[in-house]
């Protein structure tokens, strides 16, 4: 999955955990925090995904 978060592409992979969300249940305008690494291309790759 990739989407945006404020100025930033962040895709996940199967690696990506999810905390009190999931892949399924992610919506336009969801307050979440991401934890991830900043790729050289600008993107993030999310590593954990949780919901504010």
């Amino acid at each position: 999955m990739t989407f945006r978060l404020r100025d930033r592409t962040v895709f996940t992979t199967a690696a990506t955990r999810y905390d009190d969300v999931s892949c399924a249940t992610l919506r336009n305008n969801m307050e979440v925090e991401v934890q991830g690494m900043l790729m050289s291309d600008g993107t993030v790759r999310a590593d954990e995904i949780e919901q504010d």
